[in-house]
């Protein structure tokens, strides 16, 4: 998490002087999630609202077991039910090649994330979106953003699985815009 944050606030940096906010879906809304709390830290301007999607409360345990380290077979499995990539991807040996560790990489990040307990809620607005057929992230885990805020805590639903985003898109950003407005 920590090679992600200093790689993503350099370039951010030239950005904080309007207002913002940060999205991210899966392990993004845990990155979202520690550059606010960076931000924080380094008494930098914070995010409007931070929106968090298909991504469980850090303080909660994951009852997930973890996939990165499983085979090919096994990790492709675990992906296939999740019902995020492309079936044509799948069949494609050279994209498996290219993709396979990316992911695999995700999933390290996002499996072996430790949350700082020590550090306090955020100041701004979260937003968790979850999905009603989640294989990964329950409701209670979405729900379980209410603790990480001192503000507003919303959450929203939407149908699908863990990559719901896409036939959610028009709705996710309606959303957003009304919680904005």
């Amino acid at each position: 998490m920590e090679q992600f944050i200093e790689k993503l606030l350099p370039p951010l940096r030239k950005f904080l002087d309007l207002p913002f906010i940060f999205f991210g879906h899966s392990l993004g809304g845990l990155i979202a999630f520690e550059l606010a709390r960076t931000l924080r830290r380094e008494n930098l301007p914070q995010p409007v609202a931070l929106f968090l999607s298909a991504c469980g409360a850090p303080h909660l345990v994951n009852s997930n077991l973890p996939i990165h380290h499983l085979p090919d077979s096994g990790f492709i499995a675990e992906l296939t039910r999740l019902n995020g990539i492309p079936q044509e991807i799948f069949r494609n040996p050279e994209a498996m090649q290219l993709i396979l560790p990316v992911l695999r990489g995700d999933f390290e990040a996002a499996e072996s994330y430790k949350l700082n307990p020590n550090a306090p809620p955020l100041a701004c607005p979260i937003h968790a979106f979850g999905a009603l057929d989640d294989p990964r992230v329950s409701h209670d885990q979405i729900e379980g953003w209410a603790a990480h805020t001192t503000s507003a805590f919303k959450p929203h639903y939407f149908s699908g699985g863990h990559f719901f985003l896409d036939p959610n898109k028009d709705a996710i950003i309606e959303t957003i815009v009304k919680e904005l407005a």
